[in-house]
């Protein structure tokens, strides 16, 4: 029933504001239309196709870089944004989360925003580029519009049980809510 509802929401256009300044907060549920890709088994790459899910991204507020002076880890809120950004960046510290999962230290990324005009000529949000993180692929998003998502291998080397991670692909829609 819960996915239902949210369906619904993504699907009606809950929200069709624009983001017009870099200091906004906001959360988008994006919905996964298609999603492939392959799962290495029994020593090769088996074509997979992957149940569409739903993710929830939310923009956090800025973390200063763990390479910058004065940098004091107690004081980061989002670390792994703080490790994953170069010095002197303009990077913003995201989450990225598949529904119904709890946000833990790995879900943070350091992304850059792309902004430029409306018809009218005010600024405007308008991609969003997010690095991969150790749970999730590299994102490209749209407010209110398109997404496309990556998941590539940490490495190309079996574990010791002979497990590669997955690589996906996966194309939907992303809306404010």
């Amino acid at each position: 029933m819960k996915k239902l509802i949210l369906l619904l929401l993504l699907t009606s256009g809950f929200s069709f504001a624009d983001i017009t300044s870099e200091d906004e907060r906001f959360t988008l549920l994006c919905q996964a239309d298609k999603m492939t890709g392959f799962q290495w088994r029994d020593g090769e790459w088996q074509f997979t196709r992957y149940k569409p899910v739903m993710t929830i991204i939310k923009k956090h507020d800025d973390e200063k870089s763990a390479e910058d002076d004065g940098w004091v880890r107690e004081d980061a809120v989002n670390e792994m944004c703080a490790y994953r950004q170069s010095k002197g960046s303009k990077n913003t510290c995201y989450s990225i989360k598949q529904i119904g999962e709890k946000v833990e230290r790995w879900n943070y990324v350091p992304c850059t925003e792309s902004w430029g005009t409306d018809s009218s000529g005010n600024k405007k949000l308008k991609e969003v580029y997010c690095e991969s993180s150790a749970l999730e692929g590299k994102w490209e998003f749209q407010i209110n519009g398109e997404f496309v998502a990556i998941k590539e291998p940490y490495g190309l080397s079996e574990s010791n049980d002979g497990i590669k991670d997955d690589v996906y692909i996966q194309v939907g829609k992303c809306s404010l809510l």
